[in-house]
Protein backbone atom coordinates (compact mmCIF):
# COMPACT_ATOMS: atom_id res chain seq x y z
CA UNK A 1 0.00 0.00 0.00
CA UNK A 2 1.51 3.41 -0.97
CA UNK A 3 1.54 6.48 1.52
CA UNK A 4 -1.03 8.39 -0.36
CA UNK A 5 -3.03 4.94 -0.02
CA UNK A 6 -2.25 4.50 3.96
CA UNK A 7 -3.16 8.37 4.42
CA UNK A 8 -6.33 8.28 2.45
CA UNK A 9 -7.37 5.29 4.82
CA UNK A 10 -6.09 7.16 8.03
CA UNK A 11 -8.12 9.87 7.59
CA UNK A 12 -11.51 8.52 6.31
CA UNK A 13 -10.73 10.35 2.71
CA UNK A 14 -11.19 6.45 1.09
CA UNK A 15 -14.40 6.53 2.70
CA UNK A 16 -15.51 9.37 1.81
CA UNK A 17 -14.09 8.59 -1.98
CA UNK A 18 -16.22 5.52 -2.04
CA UNK A 19 -19.43 7.36 -0.51
CA UNK A 20 -18.75 9.83 -2.95
CA UNK A 21 -19.05 6.95 -6.22
CA UNK A 22 -22.16 5.57 -5.01
CA UNK A 23 -25.95 6.88 -5.59
CA UNK A 24 -27.51 8.34 -2.83
CA UNK A 25 -29.53 5.10 -1.64
CA UNK A 26 -26.50 2.90 -1.99
CA UNK A 27 -24.95 5.67 0.43
CA UNK A 28 -27.75 4.76 3.08
CA UNK A 29 -27.53 1.30 2.58
CA UNK A 30 -23.90 1.39 2.75
CA UNK A 31 -23.57 3.38 5.95
CA UNK A 32 -26.63 1.64 7.88
CA UNK A 33 -24.65 -1.65 7.22
CA UNK A 34 -21.48 0.21 8.85
CA UNK A 35 -23.96 1.09 11.85
CA UNK A 36 -25.71 -1.65 12.23
CA UNK A 37 -23.78 -3.16 14.99
CA UNK A 38 -24.12 0.10 17.19
CA UNK A 39 -28.46 0.49 15.85
CA UNK A 40 -28.97 -3.10 17.26
CA UNK A 41 -27.45 -2.24 20.90
CA UNK A 42 -29.64 0.79 20.86
CA UNK A 43 -32.65 -1.12 20.64
CA UNK A 44 -35.56 -2.25 22.71
CA UNK A 45 -36.67 -6.18 22.76
CA UNK A 46 -39.60 -5.40 21.07
CA UNK A 47 -37.75 -4.58 17.67
CA UNK A 48 -36.12 -6.43 15.11
CA UNK A 49 -32.85 -4.48 14.10
CA UNK A 50 -32.78 -6.68 10.27
CA UNK A 51 -36.42 -4.88 10.59
CA UNK A 52 -35.83 -1.54 11.32
CA UNK A 53 -32.79 -1.27 9.12
CA UNK A 54 -35.25 -2.48 6.10
CA UNK A 55 -37.54 0.35 7.29
CA UNK A 56 -35.70 3.23 7.51
CA UNK A 57 -34.09 2.08 3.75
CA UNK A 58 -37.24 2.47 2.18
CA UNK A 59 -38.21 5.16 3.76
CA UNK A 60 -35.07 6.83 2.54
CA UNK A 61 -36.02 5.78 -0.73
CA UNK A 62 -39.84 6.67 -0.86
CA UNK A 63 -38.89 10.18 0.26
CA UNK A 64 -36.58 11.36 -2.20
CA UNK A 65 -36.16 14.42 -0.05
CA UNK A 66 -34.31 12.60 2.64
CA UNK A 67 -31.23 11.41 -0.20
CA UNK A 68 -30.97 15.38 -0.80
CA UNK A 69 -30.45 15.24 3.65
CA UNK A 70 -26.87 15.75 4.99
CA UNK A 71 -26.13 12.06 5.62
CA UNK A 72 -25.12 12.12 9.10
CA UNK A 73 -28.28 13.62 10.26
CA UNK A 74 -30.42 10.93 8.06
CA UNK A 75 -28.10 8.53 9.53
CA UNK A 76 -28.65 10.42 13.12
CA UNK A 77 -32.18 10.26 12.94
CA UNK A 78 -32.70 6.59 12.95
CA UNK A 79 -30.61 6.18 15.41
CA UNK A 80 -32.51 7.64 17.41
CA UNK A 81 -35.72 5.85 16.69
CA UNK A 82 -33.99 3.11 17.07
CA UNK A 83 -33.40 4.08 20.91
CA UNK A 84 -36.59 4.72 21.22
CA UNK A 85 -38.18 1.51 19.67
CA UNK A 86 -40.63 3.14 16.76
CA UNK A 87 -40.10 2.39 13.24
CA UNK A 88 -40.20 5.61 11.44
CA UNK A 89 -42.14 6.34 8.27
CA UNK A 90 -44.75 3.62 8.47
CA UNK A 91 -48.22 2.79 8.39
CA UNK A 92 -47.79 2.28 12.51
CA UNK A 93 -47.61 5.86 12.49
CA UNK A 94 -45.08 6.01 15.09
CA UNK A 95 -42.34 8.17 13.77
CA UNK A 96 -41.69 10.52 10.84
CA UNK A 97 -38.47 11.03 9.45
CA UNK A 98 -38.53 14.86 8.08
CA UNK A 99 -36.15 17.10 5.38
CA UNK A 100 -36.21 20.66 6.80
CA UNK A 101 -33.50 23.54 5.85
CA UNK A 102 -31.40 24.02 8.19
CA UNK A 103 -30.58 27.57 8.12
CA UNK A 104 -27.75 27.93 10.46
CA UNK A 105 -25.31 25.36 8.66
CA UNK A 106 -27.00 26.13 5.02
CA UNK A 107 -28.02 22.72 4.32
CA UNK A 108 -30.85 20.61 4.42
CA UNK A 109 -31.02 18.39 7.77
CA UNK A 110 -33.35 15.44 8.86
CA UNK A 111 -35.16 15.28 11.98
CA UNK A 112 -37.43 13.00 14.04
CA UNK A 113 -41.42 13.40 13.97
CA UNK A 114 -43.38 11.37 16.26
CA UNK A 115 -46.59 10.42 15.68
CA UNK A 116 -49.37 10.61 18.38
CA UNK A 117 -49.57 6.69 17.69
CA UNK A 118 -46.05 6.77 18.61
CA UNK A 119 -46.15 9.05 21.64
CA UNK A 120 -48.93 6.05 22.82
CA UNK A 121 -46.49 3.49 22.54
CA UNK A 122 -43.69 4.52 24.39
CA UNK A 123 -46.63 5.95 27.06
CA UNK A 124 -47.77 2.45 27.38
CA UNK A 125 -44.48 1.02 27.63
CA UNK A 126 -43.33 3.15 30.39
CA UNK A 127 -45.51 0.89 32.66
CA UNK A 128 -47.59 3.79 34.26
CA UNK A 129 -50.41 4.01 31.81
CA UNK A 130 -53.29 1.11 31.46
CA UNK A 131 -55.03 2.48 28.42
CA UNK A 132 -55.06 6.12 26.51
CA UNK A 133 -56.48 7.71 23.97
CA UNK A 134 -57.05 10.69 21.94
CA UNK A 135 -60.30 12.68 20.62
CA UNK A 136 -61.93 15.58 18.69
CA UNK A 137 -64.61 18.12 20.49
CA UNK A 138 -66.79 19.57 17.73
CA UNK A 139 -68.73 22.43 18.08
CA UNK A 140 -72.49 20.92 18.77
CA UNK A 141 -70.79 18.50 21.28
CA UNK A 142 -71.39 18.62 24.72
CA UNK A 143 -67.89 19.31 25.92
CA UNK A 144 -67.19 20.64 29.64
CA UNK A 145 -63.43 21.03 30.81
CA UNK A 146 -62.35 22.06 34.39
CA UNK A 147 -58.87 22.81 35.16
CA UNK A 148 -57.98 23.30 39.22
CA UNK A 149 -58.23 20.85 42.07
CA UNK A 150 -61.07 19.05 41.23
CA UNK A 151 -60.41 18.42 37.36
CA UNK A 152 -63.04 17.61 35.22
CA UNK A 153 -63.57 16.56 31.62
CA UNK A 154 -67.13 15.37 30.53
CA UNK A 155 -67.06 15.00 26.04
CA UNK A 156 -70.52 14.06 24.92
CA UNK A 157 -70.06 13.52 20.81
CA UNK A 158 -73.29 14.74 19.28
CA UNK A 159 -74.90 12.43 17.02
CA UNK A 160 -76.10 14.73 14.50
CA UNK A 161 -74.38 17.32 12.40
CA UNK A 162 -70.76 18.04 14.84
CA UNK A 163 -69.68 21.14 12.78
CA UNK A 164 -66.31 22.15 12.76
CA UNK A 165 -63.48 21.14 14.63
CA UNK A 166 -63.02 23.57 17.92
CA UNK A 167 -59.86 21.67 19.61
CA UNK A 168 -58.54 18.51 21.11
CA UNK A 169 -58.35 16.46 24.05
CA UNK A 170 -55.87 12.70 25.29
CA UNK A 171 -56.97 11.01 28.09
CA UNK A 172 -54.67 8.39 29.99
CA UNK A 173 -55.58 6.11 32.87
CA UNK A 174 -52.90 5.37 35.31
CA UNK A 175 -51.83 2.51 37.08
CA UNK A 176 -52.53 3.67 39.88
CA UNK A 177 -56.48 3.97 39.53
CA UNK A 178 -56.48 7.53 38.73
CA UNK A 179 -56.97 9.81 35.40
CA UNK A 180 -55.07 12.56 33.36
CA UNK A 181 -56.00 14.69 30.39
CA UNK A 182 -54.96 17.39 28.10
CA UNK A 183 -56.91 19.54 25.94
CA UNK A 184 -55.70 21.61 23.24
CA UNK A 185 -58.36 24.65 21.00
CA UNK A 186 -58.01 23.98 17.32
CA UNK A 187 -56.09 27.62 17.47
CA UNK A 188 -53.74 26.49 19.71
CA UNK A 189 -52.65 23.45 17.20
CA UNK A 190 -52.86 25.66 13.66
CA UNK A 191 -50.32 28.15 15.62
CA UNK A 192 -48.35 24.89 16.47
CA UNK A 193 -48.37 23.77 12.87
CA UNK A 194 -47.68 27.07 11.77
CA UNK A 195 -44.36 27.58 13.84
CA UNK A 196 -43.51 23.85 12.91
CA UNK A 197 -39.74 23.83 10.47
CA UNK A 198 -41.63 20.86 8.73
CA UNK A 199 -45.17 22.05 6.77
Amino acid sequence: MTTAALKAVATGEAQQQRLASMKPKDQVAHLLQQKAGEISKMLPKHLNPERLLKVAQVAATTTPALLECYLPTLIGAIAQCAQMGLEPNTILGHAYLVPFWNAKKKRRDVQVIIGYKGLIDLARRSGQIVSIAAHEVCQADKFELVYGLEEKLVHVPDLGERGAVIGYYAVAKLKDGGHCFEFMSQHQVMQIMKETQSK
